[in-house]
Protein backbone atom coordinates (compact mmCIF):
# COMPACT_ATOMS: atom_id res chain seq x y z
CA UNK A 1 0.00 0.00 0.00
CA UNK A 2 1.19 3.51 -0.68
CA UNK A 3 0.07 6.86 0.63
CA UNK A 4 -0.05 10.27 -0.94
CA UNK A 5 0.51 13.73 0.50
CA UNK A 6 -2.58 15.42 1.92
CA UNK A 7 -2.34 19.12 2.77
CA UNK A 8 -4.11 20.52 5.84
CA UNK A 9 -4.59 23.85 7.60
CA UNK A 10 -5.24 24.40 11.29
CA UNK A 11 -8.27 26.61 11.83
CA UNK A 12 -6.92 27.75 15.20
CA UNK A 13 -3.38 28.91 14.33
CA UNK A 14 -3.48 28.87 10.49
CA UNK A 15 -0.51 26.46 10.38
CA UNK A 16 -0.29 24.56 7.09
CA UNK A 17 1.11 21.04 7.17
CA UNK A 18 1.24 17.80 5.22
CA UNK A 19 0.28 14.32 6.41
CA UNK A 20 0.13 10.96 4.70
CA UNK A 21 -3.29 10.07 3.37
CA UNK A 22 -4.87 7.26 1.42
CA UNK A 23 -8.18 6.42 -0.16
CA UNK A 24 -9.05 3.24 1.68
CA UNK A 25 -12.65 3.08 0.49
CA UNK A 26 -11.70 0.08 -1.64
CA UNK A 27 -10.28 -1.80 1.36
CA UNK A 28 -13.06 -2.55 3.84
CA UNK A 29 -11.72 -2.84 7.38
CA UNK A 30 -8.40 -1.09 6.65
CA UNK A 31 -7.66 2.13 8.51
CA UNK A 32 -4.68 4.44 8.18
CA UNK A 33 -3.22 5.57 11.49
CA UNK A 34 -1.48 8.93 11.22
CA UNK A 35 0.56 10.76 13.84
CA UNK A 36 1.24 14.48 13.95
CA UNK A 37 5.02 14.00 13.56
CA UNK A 38 4.01 12.65 10.76
CA UNK A 39 4.23 8.90 10.44
CA UNK A 40 1.65 6.33 9.35
CA UNK A 41 0.67 2.74 10.06
CA UNK A 42 -2.06 0.48 8.75
CA UNK A 43 -4.70 -1.18 10.92
CA UNK A 44 -6.43 -4.22 9.46
CA UNK A 45 -9.50 -4.38 11.68
CA UNK A 46 -10.39 -7.90 10.56
CA UNK A 47 -6.95 -9.47 11.04
CA UNK A 48 -5.65 -7.71 14.15
CA UNK A 49 -6.45 -9.66 17.35
CA UNK A 50 -5.70 -6.67 19.61
CA UNK A 51 -8.20 -4.56 17.71
CA UNK A 52 -10.77 -7.36 18.08
CA UNK A 53 -10.24 -7.24 21.86
CA UNK A 54 -10.68 -3.47 21.91
CA UNK A 55 -13.79 -3.67 19.73
CA UNK A 56 -15.31 -6.26 22.09
CA UNK A 57 -14.51 -4.20 25.21
CA UNK A 58 -15.97 -1.06 23.66
CA UNK A 59 -19.10 -2.92 22.53
CA UNK A 60 -19.59 -4.44 26.00
CA UNK A 61 -19.34 -1.10 27.80
CA UNK A 62 -22.74 0.14 28.98
CA UNK A 63 -21.99 3.66 27.73
CA UNK A 64 -22.03 2.38 24.14
CA UNK A 65 -25.46 0.75 24.40
CA UNK A 66 -27.64 1.97 21.56
CA UNK A 67 -24.79 3.22 19.40
CA UNK A 68 -24.67 2.20 15.77
CA UNK A 69 -21.97 -0.19 14.58
CA UNK A 70 -20.32 2.74 12.79
CA UNK A 71 -20.20 4.84 15.98
CA UNK A 72 -18.93 1.90 18.02
CA UNK A 73 -16.21 1.26 15.42
CA UNK A 74 -15.17 4.90 15.55
CA UNK A 75 -14.87 4.68 19.34
CA UNK A 76 -12.85 1.46 19.06
CA UNK A 77 -10.46 3.13 16.61
CA UNK A 78 -10.13 6.11 18.95
CA UNK A 79 -9.26 3.75 21.81
CA UNK A 80 -6.78 1.89 19.58
CA UNK A 81 -4.99 5.17 18.90
CA UNK A 82 -4.53 5.62 22.65
CA UNK A 83 -3.39 2.09 23.51
CA UNK A 84 -1.49 0.94 20.40
CA UNK A 85 2.23 1.65 20.22
CA UNK A 86 3.09 5.28 19.39
CA UNK A 87 5.32 6.37 16.52
CA UNK A 88 9.10 6.69 16.70
CA UNK A 89 8.71 10.14 18.31
CA UNK A 90 6.27 8.79 20.96
CA UNK A 91 3.29 10.52 19.28
CA UNK A 92 0.08 8.50 19.16
CA UNK A 93 -1.52 7.40 15.91
CA UNK A 94 -5.01 8.60 15.07
CA UNK A 95 -7.16 5.91 13.44
CA UNK A 96 -10.38 7.94 13.62
CA UNK A 97 -10.21 11.43 12.17
CA UNK A 98 -7.18 13.64 11.70
CA UNK A 99 -4.33 14.06 14.20
CA UNK A 100 -4.11 17.38 16.02
CA UNK A 101 -2.18 20.33 14.65
CA UNK A 102 1.56 19.71 15.12
CA UNK A 103 2.04 23.35 16.17
CA UNK A 104 -0.83 24.14 18.60
CA UNK A 105 -2.44 20.67 19.11
CA UNK A 106 -5.87 21.96 18.09
CA UNK A 107 -8.26 19.43 16.58
CA UNK A 108 -9.81 22.10 14.35
CA UNK A 109 -8.17 20.83 11.15
CA UNK A 110 -9.35 21.26 7.58
CA UNK A 111 -8.21 19.27 4.56
CA UNK A 112 -7.07 21.65 1.85
CA UNK A 113 -6.41 19.03 -0.79
CA UNK A 114 -5.32 15.49 -1.39
CA UNK A 115 -2.55 15.14 -3.94
CA UNK A 116 -1.17 12.36 -6.10
CA UNK A 117 2.35 12.99 -4.78
CA UNK A 118 3.59 9.77 -3.21
CA UNK A 119 4.29 9.92 0.53
CA UNK A 120 8.00 9.17 1.04
CA UNK A 121 7.62 7.15 4.26
CA UNK A 122 6.89 3.47 4.69
CA UNK A 123 3.51 2.26 5.91
CA UNK A 124 3.92 -0.63 8.33
CA UNK A 125 1.25 -2.57 10.20
CA UNK A 126 0.14 -1.01 13.49
CA UNK A 127 1.80 -2.57 16.54
CA UNK A 128 0.55 -2.97 20.10
CA UNK A 129 3.28 -4.44 22.30
CA UNK A 130 2.19 -2.26 25.23
CA UNK A 131 -1.40 -3.51 24.91
CA UNK A 132 -0.30 -7.12 24.54
CA UNK A 133 1.64 -6.89 27.82
CA UNK A 134 -1.48 -5.94 29.81
CA UNK A 135 -3.64 -8.40 31.69
CA UNK A 136 -7.31 -8.78 30.75
CA UNK A 137 -8.30 -6.66 33.77
CA UNK A 138 -5.79 -3.95 32.83
CA UNK A 139 -7.09 -3.91 29.25
CA UNK A 140 -10.68 -3.51 30.44
CA UNK A 141 -9.63 -0.73 32.82
CA UNK A 142 -7.70 1.09 30.08
CA UNK A 143 -10.68 1.00 27.71
CA UNK A 144 -13.04 2.12 30.45
CA UNK A 145 -10.73 5.01 31.38
CA UNK A 146 -10.50 6.21 27.78
CA UNK A 147 -14.28 5.95 27.26
CA UNK A 148 -14.80 7.96 30.46
CA UNK A 149 -12.49 10.68 29.19
CA UNK A 150 -14.32 10.76 25.85
CA UNK A 151 -17.75 11.05 27.48
CA UNK A 152 -16.90 14.11 29.58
Amino acid sequence: MHCTEWHYVCRSCDHRFTLPGADLSFSYGAFLGVSSTPEAVLLDAFADPAYAEIQALVSEDERTTGLTAVATGQLARTVAGSVFDPDSNRSPFTFAGTPPCPRCTSSEIALLRATETRWPGDISPATHKQWDALTSAEKAAAVSHILSALHR
